[in-house]
């Protein structure tokens, strides 16, 4: 099934801008690595917040746990979960819950 969160940037609802996205990561999660790459290769630590994500729940998805360095809420919205991000860009989402997650705080939403 295709992500339902399909966007890119630049366009015209998601424009660059700094300090306007978060990218969620998990550091042992090959399709996050690549992502965290780029990120680094690109230069955007002054311009995309980068947040690590640290565990998974059977049940809930990845979650900020505080263990590993990471930070035990989102720095953003104080949840606890990913899935939790998911349902604030859209309430009735039933799919897969994933990193990396490219996060607008602008319109809130992936």
């Amino acid at each position: 099934m295709p992500s339902k969160f399909r966007n890119f940037i630049p366009c015209e609802r998601f424009s660059p801008e700094k300090d306007r996205y978060v990218l969620y990561v998990n550091y042992c999660c090959p399709w996050a690595h690549r992502t965290i790459l780029v990120h680094g290769l690109k230069g955007l630590e002054d311009v995309v917040q980068l947040v690590q994500v640290d565990a998974r729940d059977p049940t809930h998805g990845w979650l900020f746990s505080g263990r590993n360095g990471g930070p035990d809420r989102d720095p953003v919205y104080g949840v606890r979960y990913i899935k939790d991000l998911y349902l604030k860009a859209d309430p009735e989402y039933y799919g897969r819950i994933t990193v990396p997650l490219l996060w607008d705080k602008k319109h809130g939403e992936s």
